[in-house]
C-alpha cells in the first residue's frame, strides 16, 4: 500500500503540517499519512461488516458534531438574492490578489483605507475554507458510495429471500398472503384504482365539454344580437328605395282609431246617464 500525499478525503489519517504562502503567512494543510486506501484503490482488508460500518459510522458523528459546532460560527453561508458571485471568485481575480496587496504595500498612498495584511488575511482565509471544502466534498462522495453500496449488499440477501418465498407461495396461501404487501410494494406502474380513475377523467372531462358547449352557445347568442343591431341600424339609415317615408310628427303619436267607430254597448246606455 502506497503512502497518500494529495488532499483527497481518504486522508482522514493526515498529520496536519505548516505551508507557507506567497505572502509570507503559515497555514495549516492536511498531509497524508500511514495505510489509508482513497478513491478508487483497493483496502488490504476484506469489505467491513455492516456492524463495523455502523459503529463508524456513530463515532464519526459524534467526532463531527463538536468540528461543526467550532467551525459553523465562522461560516458566511449564500443569502439568495443578496449574495453575489455564488460561484466564486474567478481564477484570474484570485491570481492577482498577491500582487496587488504587495503593490499596494510599497505604495500605501494608493488606498489609504485598505492595510495589505487585511487583504492577505482575507485570502488566507479563503484557502483554508477551501481546504476543508474540499475534504468534506471528497468524503461525502466516499460516504455516499458506502451508502449505496450497503444498500445493494443488503437488497442481494433479501432478494434470495423474495426468490424462495415467491417460489412457496406458489402452494402455500398464508406465504402469499405474507408476500402480497412485498409484491405490491415492488408492483412497478400504476398503483391506483384504474376503473376509478378512468371514471374520473371521463367525469372531468365531459365537463370540461360542457363548459365549453355553453360558452359557444353564449357566443352565438351574443354574436346574433349584435348582427341583429348592425341590420335594424343600416335599415334606419337606408331606407328601401319607392316606400314613403312619413316625417315624425312634432305631436307625437297620434292617438289609435276605430276604424268601426265607437264602441256601443247593446244593452243601452248606463243607468244615471
Amino acid at each position: 500500500m502506497s503512502t497518500r500525499t494529495n488532499n483527497k478525503a481518504g486522508t482522514s489519517a493526515a498529520t496536519p503540517t505548516m505551508a507557507v504562502t506567497p505572502a509570507g503567512k503559515e497555514v495549516l494543510a492536511p498531509v497524508a499519512s500511514g495505510n489509508v486506501p482513497g478513491p478508487g484503490e483497493t483496502p488490504a482488508s476484506a469489505a467491513p461488516s455492516p456492524a463495523d460500518v455502523v459503529a463508524a459510522a456513530k463515532a464519526f458523528r459524534r467526532g463531527f458534531t463538536a468540528l461543526r459546532d467550532a467551525l459553523v460560527g465562522h461560516l458566511q453561508p449564500a443569502v439568495p438574492g443578496v449574495t453575489t458571485g455564488r460561484n466564486g471568485l474567478s481564477a484570474r481575480r484570485r491570481a492577482v490578489i498577491p500582487v496587488l496587496s504587495a503593490l499596494l504595500r510599497d505604495q500605501p498612498d494608493l488606498a489609504t483605507g485598505i492595510q495589505p495584511a487585511v487583504i492577505d488575511d482575507g485570502l488566507l482565509a479563503g484557502d483554508a475554507m477551501r481546504l476543508v471544502a474540499g475534504d468534506l466534498h471528497a468524503l461525502f462522495t466516499e460516504v455516499a458510495d458506502t451508502a449505496r453500496q450497503q444498500d445493494r449488499d443488503a437488497w442481494s440477501q433479501a432478494h434470495e429471500v423474495l426468490v424462495v418465498a415467491s417460489h412457496r407461495a406458489r402452494t402455500e396461501r398464508s406465504m402469499a398472503d405474507k408476500l402480497a404487501p412485498v409484491q405490491a410494494t415492488l408492483k412497478k406502474g400504476s398503483r391506483t384504482d384504474t376503473v376509478q380513475a378512468s371514471a374520473s377523467a371521463a367525469v372531468h372531462t365531459a365537463r370540461k365539454a360542457q363548459v365549453r358547449a355553453d360558452r359557444a352557445q353564449q357566443r352565438a347568442a351574443t354574436a346574433a344580437r349584435a348582427a341583429t343591431r348592425v341590420t335594424q341600424a343600416h335599415a334606419d339609415r337606408h331606407p328601401t328605395p319607392g316606400m314613403p317615408v312619413e316625417p315624425p310628427n312634432p305631436q307625437g303619436p297620434a292617438p289609435a282609431v276605430n276604424p268601426q267607430g265607437p264602441a256601443v254597448n247593446p244593452q243601452g246606455p248606463a243607468p244615471g246617464r
